[in-house]
């Protein structure tokens, strides 16, 4: 760890270090929500999403979006670890 010594500089490279650990944190998939359409179903051309539960190595929960047979292709499921970087990848624009 690097010791702030009263410089932005040392802080701004904490700060760094930080995201970088972020980045390469590990996720457990601990719940998944399909949508229920009813009898309606989708519009033509609505692509299905499915939120995943995803619980860090803290015990912290964040969810996130994605198609849902990427999901099914990735074999996302509950129990799942995914790390960071997976789920910048592949999860839903504005919903990360």
């Amino acid at each position: 760890m690097i010791p702030y010594d009263g410089t932005y500089r040392n802080r701004d490279i904490k700060l760094m270090a930080i995201k970088q650990e972020r980045h390469s944190m590990n996720y457990k998939i601990t719940d998944l929500i399909e949508p229920d359409n009813g009898c309606e179903g989708f519009m033509p051309g609505e692509e299905p999403m499915v939120t995943l539960i995803l619980s860090d190595e803290n015990g912290n929960e964040r969810k996130v979006q994605l198609p849902d047979m990427l999901a099914y292709q990735l074999k996302w499921d509950v129990g799942t670890t995914v790390t960071s970087e997976d789920v910048e990848k592949y999860c839903k624009k504005g919903s990360c």
